[in-house]
């Protein structure tokens, strides 16, 4: 490469005791230095290749990070929404028990578990045993059977004293990742109301 007038920084001697010193005029000035060989380097930084390795493995950490907090958030959302269709499906069918008569409790067989189960797209139900559905109100309520795809219902009545019952309802599923998953909820009927309390003798 040639050595331009233009390329060389300016110099000026500064004269002191010890003799004439060599000092840059406009120190930087010049993006070149001029070693004692005469050879003209250009000044130059980069990134070494351990601190691009290091950046690359923080970045990797923080996306292996990222993708887990995701996929717990994502999982902890469906099973929420599951458990509110189990209180939902529970709700319904106590709710419809409390509107019919008395009849509609008598007519669960005491010790008898009265089972159903939605299928997987959620249009229609399987029985235990015949007639078993008669006993349920969710597969007349099209909307939330829609949304209870793959979830079990069960009841069980049992008798506390004369005219005052008690029934256990059970619903039961699994999540996208196979896991079980109970809710279960008991409810007491009486002929005459709930507001008679039962005690114990």
């Amino acid at each position: 490469m040639a050595l331009t007038a233009s390329a060389i920084e300016p110099i000026a001697y500064i004269l002191s005791t010890a003799g004439p010193t060599l000092v840059s005029a406009r120190p930087s000035a010049c993006p070149f230095v001029l070693t004692t060989s005469n050879t003209l380097l250009r000044r130059t930084t980069a990134f070494t290749l351990v601190e691009v390795m290091m950046a690359a493995t923080i970045l990797v950490v923080g996306l292996i990070g990222l993708i887990q907090a995701i996929t717990i958030g994502s999982q902890m959302l469906a099973t929420a929404r599951k458990q509110q269709i189990a209180t939902q499906i529970v709700t319904g069918e106590i709710d419809s028990l409390r509107a019919s008569s008395v009849a509609a409790i008598t007519n669960l067989a005491v010790g008898t578990t009265y089972k159903i189960t939605v299928n997987p797209t959620g249009t229609a139900v399987t029985e235990n045993y015949a007639g078993a559905a008669t006993q349920f109100n969710l597969d007349n309520n099209s909307i939330l059977l829609a949304q209870a795809g793959g979830f079990s219902l069960s009841a069980v009545r049992s008798n506390i004293r004369p005219d005052y019952q008690k029934i256990i309802y059970t619903v039961t599923w699994t999540d996208n990742l196979g896991r079980p998953y109970v809710r279960s909820t008991e409810i007491y009927f009486g002929r005459n109301g709930l507001q008679l309390s039962y005690q114990k003798s």
